[in-house]
């Protein structure tokens, strides 16, 4: 376990809301969902940072892709 002393930025902050604000205009329970279960997420990455996959397909930065949850509007 590593927990790393990460922090969201205030642009990060800034794009989580128009992304809610967008889910919400169709369904604010997923809205909801989304921001939850991003900054359960974010705790988890911060204790396991090398969770996800790499994709050198995809780009030749150092960085991991880790989807959070496919059917977000499942079962609502």
């Amino acid at each position: 376990m590593n927990d790393l002393k990460l922090e969201i930025t205030s642009k990060a902050y800034n794009d989580i809301e128009i992304i809610a604000d967008y889910i919400a205009k169709d369904n604010k329970i997923a809205a909801t969902r989304f921001v939850k279960l991003f900054y359960k997420t974010f705790r988890t990455l911060c204790k396991y940072p090398y969770l996800g996959k790499s994709r050198d397909d995809f780009t030749y930065l150092d960085v991991r892709f880790y989807v959070i949850k496919k059917n977000l509007f499942d079962n609502l």
